[in-house]
């Protein structure tokens, strides 16, 4: 599933509104309208952790190579 489906999912199984999550992270209403619509690719990896806290959701990533997981406990933030 795309970020952005995963995105508006679970805003809305938790009934909130895409401008009050705008102002929880300190984004405008209308950038994160933006990455629920898949207009935008790039989305912060610090901004979906908090969207996830949130909207009380733990991040797992799937490693595609050996099925291994990686949540964001302990996954290892290194600069591209």
């Amino acid at each position: 599933m795309q970020i952005n489906k995963i995105l508006k999912t679970i805003r809305l199984q938790k009934n909130i509104r895409q401008e009050d999550i705008a102002k929880q992270i300190g984004i405008q209403s209308n950038t994160y309208s933006d990455w629920e619509r898949g207009r935008t690719q790039k989305i912060a990896f610090e901004d979906i952790e908090k969207i996830a806290d949130i909207c009380d959701y733990d991040i797992v990533f799937r490693n595609r190579i050996n099925n291994s997981e990686l949540n964001s406990k302990n996954i290892d933030r290194k600069e591209l």
